[in-house]
């Protein structure tokens, strides 16, 4: 050992902290670095044989390397160069080892050995040193030094040295090994990882790693005691490199390496910058780059698979996402573990700059010797996602340009550009001469090639030198090699039947998948001689036969030249190729499938001969079992118009009595002719003609084509759209597809819309709509990434064309005399159209809908409120149909309350907006702004401006819906009242109060609740207690418009009832109704509240327990005075009262009589059902509504040129049971009004036995007489 004090000194200088946390935070760090150098710890025996690499002189011969595992060591062991003192201080250092400036070693940024410290105590012998570095000696090491100046101890704390760069002077560890022979021995000691060595024998089970190290021979063993697991050897034999394992060859490579790849003197300065170049590399003259292909034992250069590039030893980076198919190795700049690279550095972009070029280099130097080169070409591109793609992408694209490695077919020595070389990749050169190939490359092509350009012809892999530049005559150029006719000038039998010889058996070594595209091609390859000696494809020529003798129609078909015929006929197999690709026996299928389906075949003065001559065949031999529907369907048919058409785009017209007859809506050019029968059976037509695919109906399977329009146009640019969708592939690379055309199905959508027109279309869509929907997948057929073998059918995972033309181009006719997409209609409902009328956008179709088709067409189900608003408005802007509009504004006011309109704030915002620049309908039939509209709820006054609401049932929600949108609500509390004659009267006041246990029944109905109709008659009898009575002669309303007053027989307000006329029985009815509204009992009750009035009180409890009123609840006793008694007893049979429902009955049959007898009448009272009505009826078996009139008579009418007013009284009594008729003030006043008219006259008509056999009487006269 050595005797001088360096290690005790670099001890002592490495140890010595004036601060405790300092020495805490660098051991720290140095655990830190330890365990991110490598994600496998076993991994740290690379760094050692790095270490011992660099330490390794090549001309010392074969570097030894032991790795050894015994008494709970693992010892690493080498014969490199020993340590230097700058060694060892390069190991107790971080970041600066002796490495740093060297550029060909391999570590460079001094933490490597650090990789070591999983083990808490490694010793290394070498040069005469032996030191350790060991954590138990360091443990508890501030305890003892603390010293007062380093202030007060965190006992929470704990206090650490690190200890990984404090060497230990010491002696080698007793464990009995032999290191004789090696400079360099590591003793790492285990501690509990006992399961080390079968990670070491896992990482020693690929020998690759060995490939790039300096040393060209290198022997690498690893014992466990006194046993070898595993060994490899490295040895360098001329060109090659053998790598073993376990004394057996494992496998042989090529190596290339330029150690003097310049640095371009501006990439220097990028690298001072880019914070990634140590310093070693940014002064860097040049730089080394090496490359390793492996051989097979054919000696035949062998492609990798995900290949991983090396900076001496293997990291974890592939290139691109394959892979190069070769190993590269350069000084790449690494992340800590050696296991990625950096991507921005300007060093690794240099490197990978620079391979291409380096790399071709090297093929130009082997591609003679090693014939499959090419397969080892890597790609022009891996990408441009980081910048080292980008970087090698340009170097590529420059040494293409630059390198001629490809070697000529007539001289190896001769290498070539990409741009340079041509393939002759079917061999045609062979029977053709390589003198006329190049010829007509050049001219064709544009070429500049040579007697020398000519490369040799491979086919797997061939693809990459296709992508570099070269150019490939392969089978795709035949057919303009045989259109150039200096080529072939003078060509005679013979050489055509060299010809036919070479394609045959080129066809013939063709693999399974290859020959279908071959003999696709050469059908139309002009390469076969005909009976006059000039060229022709094989599909129009037919073998020689005597067919054209028995057929005028095939008299221009051509033969194939006789003696070619009879050189193919010679060998069976070439003449079955020859009917392969085209050339046919002329029958009547072949000249049906070869001749008449040409499309310049049939013409307008041929086509009923055609046509007739395809239905005759059909007669003795079916011609659609024989030839494929996608032939037939070229041919052309003739229309009723004269013109040709394909079969699927005709359709039967009426002669031929189709199920859907479209000519009795379009009379378009789209019928097939009616000159083909000839006067023979024309069903028997019409199913020939149906197997062409003429069209019988309306299907969605099937194209429909009407009129000569713009339709392909449609076709294309919905396609264009659809087809956005699947233009990526799986990896993100284009993909690029076509429709099978028998395969893909187009609706209705091809219709022109120039053409459409509503009958026609709801006649179509009516057809297809009502049937079923079919799901019909769509197949296309196409290729996605960068090799052909790519190109298969695949079924897309989206929806189809054609449903996606349905929801996105197809347009469908609506009520409102548009065309919209279906999802922007609304369904043919019965409460969507009683809404939206002809103003929404309904569908328009003939028939119900199947609802197959609900998902595909998404039809609006809903109404809301924007439309319901929009269709207000298109009603106010049409005047014309005011009257028919009046029940679809009714049903939209209660749509609109229906869906939230006056409770929904949304909503409510909305229609108070809409309102203010929008007009709704008056009962005047004029549209005005609902600012200027009013309601009332009072019957009588005028309608000028008065809101049209029809008969709603929701009358009180609707008001509220007006009020919302602006409209003036005008109620009783919103009226002045004025009086003439006003006088209190007690009459009524009394008889109430009297009665109240008897209104109280009335105020619970049908409840026997005790409590409920004690609370009733208490709230009554305050009610009436309050309750002022006036007798007044006359009672006016009015609410601010002085020309629009209404005078009112009855009228309460708040705690004052209002009535006019006497208190007697003939005038107490009419105020029954609203006194019982006054009083909160209900109108239902104004006949029992009549009846309490009038009668006695043994009549009053035996009418409301006849009436199913609880009596019980009334208390015993006298219920009334007895002077009350009989007080309002009217003059008219027991149980007989007037009602309204009475003298509706009168108003009834008067207006019928008179109309019976030719008048008009007009009656008031007698209103629609769409109108504001009370209540209807049935009389005489007819249904009539009531609305309440506040004139002074019933009926008016024109007799003589005067006009007469009837007033009706009507009684269920007879003439007889009746004392008295009263004339009310009302009467009176028209008497009156007429007193000494000319022109108008006034007649009480006065109905007895209403419900039997009525009985009329009219009264006429003026204040001095009347006459009956």
């Amino acid at each position: 050992m050595n005797n001088d004090t360096f290690i005790a000194d670099l001890s002592r200088k490495k140890s010595d902290y004036n601060n405790p946390d300092q020495a805490t935070t660098q051991e720290q760090s140095l655990i830190q670095l330890s365990s991110g150098i490598y994600t496998e710890e076993e991994r740290f025996v690379f760094e050692l044989f790095q270490n011992a690499v660099d330490a390794f002189e090549v001309s010392a011969g074969c570097l030894d390397v032991k790795i050894l595992i015994s008494n709970g060591y693992l010892v690493f062991m080498h014969n490199g160069q020993a340590f230097s003192k700058r060694d060892i201080e390069g190991l107790c250092d971080v970041g600066n080892g002796n490495k740093i400036k060297d550029i060909k070693k391999i570590g460079y940024k001094g933490i490597g050995f650090k990789s070591v410290f999983w083990s808490n105590c490694v010793t290394v012998a070498s040069g005469g040193y032996c030191f350790k570095f060991d954590k138990e000696h360091w443990t508890g090491y501030w305890d003892k030094h603390w010293k007062a100046s380093y202030g007060k101890k965190d006992d929470e704390k704990k206090y650490l040295m690190p200890w990984q760069i404090i060497p230990i002077e010491t002696m080698p560890p007793n464990i009995g090994i032999d290191t004789s022979g090696y400079q360099v021995v590591t003793y790492i000691q285990l501690g509990r990882k006992k399961n080390i060595g079968e990670k070491i024998v896992r990482l020693m089970s690929d020998c690759q790693f060995l490939l790039f190290v300096s040393a060209k021979n290198i022997k690498m063993a690893f014992w466990k005691e006194d046993s070898l697991v595993s060994s490899l050897e490295k040895k360098t034999v001329d060109d090659q490199v053998v790598l073993s394992k376990n004394d057996v060859e494992d496998s042989r490579w090529l190596i290339y390496s330029n150690d003097h790849v310049e640095v371009p003197p501006e990439i220097q300065g990028e690298m001072k910058e880019d914070g990634y170049t140590p310093l070693k590399l940014q002064d860097a003259k040049s730089f080394d780059l090496s490359f390793a292909i492996k051989l097979d034992k054919e000696n035949r250069l062998v492609p990798m698979a995900d290949a991983v590039v090396y900076t001496y030893l293997p990291t974890s980076f592939k290139f691109g996402d394959v892979g190069l198919p070769f190993l590269v190795n350069a000084n790449f700049i690494t992340d800590a573990g050696r296991q990625q690279l950096h991507k921005d550095s300007a060093w690794n972009k240099l490197i990978f700059s620079r391979i291409p070029f380096e790399f071709l280099t090297w093929m130009s130097q082997i591609s003679d010797k090693y014939q499959n080169y090419y397969e080892m070409l890597p790609k022009i591109s891996y990408g441009c996602s980081n910048p080292l793609e980008k970087a090698y992408e340009d170097g590529m694209k420059s040494a293409i340009g630059n390198v001629a490695f490809i070697p000529s077919i007539d001289n190896l020595a001769i290498k070539l550009l990409p741009s340079q070389a041509i393939m002759d990749s079917i061999g045609i050169s062979d029977a053709i001469s390589t003198g006329v190939l190049l010829r007509h490359v050049n001219k064709t092509y544009g070429k500049v090639y040579d007697d020398n350009s000519l490369i040799r012809r491979v086919c797997k892999g061939s693809c990459m030198l296709k992508k570099y530049g070269v150019f490939f005559f392969d089978k795709d150029c035949l057919a303009k090699l045989f259109d150039d006719e200096d080529c072939f000038e003078g060509i005679d039998v013979e050489l055509d039947k060299k010809l036919v010889s070479f394609l045959y058996h080129y066809y013939l070594q063709r693999d399974a998948t290859e020959k279908p595209d071959f003999v696709k091609t050469l059908k139309l390859v002009k390469f076969l001689l005909d009976e006059k000696g000039n060229l022709a494809a094989p599909e129009n020529l037919f073998f020689p036969s005597d067919y054209r003798e028995q057929n005028e129609m095939a008299k221009n078909v051509t033969f194939l030249h006789t003696d070619v015929a009879d050189f193919a006929k010679a060998n069976a197999d070439m003449e079955k190729w020859l009917s392969d690709i085209g050339v046919s026996e002329l029958d009547d299928m072949t000249f049906i499938q070869y001749v008449l389906c040409k499309d310049d075949y049939i013409t307008v003065s041929n086509a009923i001969e055609v046509g007739q001559f395809l239905f005759e065949v059909n007669q003795h031999e079916n011609i659609f079992d024989n030839i494929g529907s996608y032939t037939l369907s070229k041919i052309k048919i003739l229309t009723k118009a004269g013109t040709l058409k394909c079969a699927e785009e005709l359709y039967f017209g009426s002669f031929y009595h189709p199920e859907v007859d479209l000519e009795s809506v379009y009379k378009g050019d789209i019928y097939v002719s009616e000159r083909y029968t000839g006067g023979s059976d024309v069903q028997e037509w019409k199913v020939f003609w149906m197997k062409f695919g003429v069209n019988d109906s309306i299907e969605i399977e099937k194209q429909t084509l009407i009129g000569h329009t713009e339709d392909w146009d449609i076709i294309k640019r919905a396609k264009g759209e659809f087809g956005k969708r699947y233009n990526v592939g799986s990896l993100g690379t284009k993909f690029y597809y076509f429709y099978e055309s028998s395969l893909v199905f187009y609706p209705p959508l091809l219709l022109s819309q120039k053409e459409v027109r509503p009958d026609l279309t709801k006649l179509i869509w009516g057809k297809i709509l009502a049937k079923k929907y079919a799901f019909h997948e769509d197949i296309v057929k196409g290729q996605a990434g960068f090799f052909g073998e790519s190109a298969k059918y695949t079924s897309l995972n989206l929806e189809p064309f054609i449903e996606w033309a349905i929801k996105n181009v197809q347009k469908f006719p609506a009520k409102d005399g548009s065309l919209r997409l279906s999802k922007e209609l609304f369904a043919n409902t019965e409460s969507i159209s009683s809404v939206g009328g002809n103003y929404l956008p309904i569908i328009d179709i003939d028939g119900e809908i199947d609802n197959s088709w609900d998902s595909l067409l998404a039809l609006k189900t809903q109404v809301g409120i924007d439309d319901l608003l929009n269709v207000l408005d298109k009603i106010s802007c049409d005047a014309n149909k005011v009257e028919k509009n009046k029940k679809l504004i009714a049903n939209i006011y209660s749509k609109i309350i229906e869906i939230g309109g006056i409770e929904n704030l949304g909503y409510k915002d909305k229609l108070t907006e809409w309102a203010t620049s929008h007009r709704i309908l008056s009962t005047d039939g004029q549209f005005y702004n609902p600012s200027e509209l009013r309601y009332i709820t009072l019957d009588g006054f005028g309608k000028w401006k008065s809101v049209y609401i029809g008969g709603v049932t929701n009358k009180d929600r609707v008001i509220e819906l007006l009020r919302l949108m602006g409209v003036k609500i005008i109620t009783e509390k919103s009226v002045k009242p004025s009086f003439k004659g006003r006088e209190e009267c007690e009459t009524i006041k009394m008889a109430l109060e009297s009665r109240v246990s008897a209104l109280a029944l009335l105020k619970i109905e049908e409840s026997a609740d005790k409590d409920e109709y004690s609370k009733a008659k208490s709230n009554l009898r305050s009610k009436v207690a309050k309750t002022h009575f006036y007798q007044c002669d006359e009672i006016y309303l009015s609410y601010g418009d002085d020309e629009d007053q209404l005078e009112k027989a009855t009228f309460g307000l708040e705690d004052n009832f209002y009535f006019t006329g006497n208190i007697r029985a003939a005038n107490l009815e009419p105020l029954m109704e609203p006194l019982c509204s006054f009083l909160g009992i209900g109108k239902k009750c104004a006949h029992e509240l009549f009846v309490i009035m009038i009668e006695s009180q043994d009549g009053i409890e035996s009418y409301l327990k006849e009436k199913g009123y609880h009596t019980e609840l009334m208390e015993k006793g006298p219920l009334l005075p007895q002077a009350d008694s009989g007080v309002f007893t009217p003059t008219m049979p027991a149980g007989v009262t007037p009602n309204a429902h009475t003298g509706f009955k009168g108003e009834i049959c008067m207006y019928c009589n008179l109309k019976s007898q030719g008048y008009k009448p007009i009656c008031p009272s007698i209103v629609s059902e769409d109108d504001d009505y009370d209540f209807s009826l049935n009389y005489q078996g007819k249904k009539y509504y009531h609305k309440t009139n506040y004139d002074r008579y019933d009926i008016t009418f024109i007799k003589n040129g005067v006009k007469v007013y009837l007033e009706v009284k009507t009684t269920v009594c007879s003439k007889n049971a009746i004392e008295n008729i009263p004339i009310s003030a009302r009467e009176w006043k028209m008497i009156d009004k007429v007193e000494n008219s000319e022109t108008e006259v006034y007649i009480i008509a006065r109905i007895f036995s209403i419900d039997n056999q009525p009985q009329v009487y009219f009264l006429r006269g003026n204040r001095k007489r009347f006459k009956v």
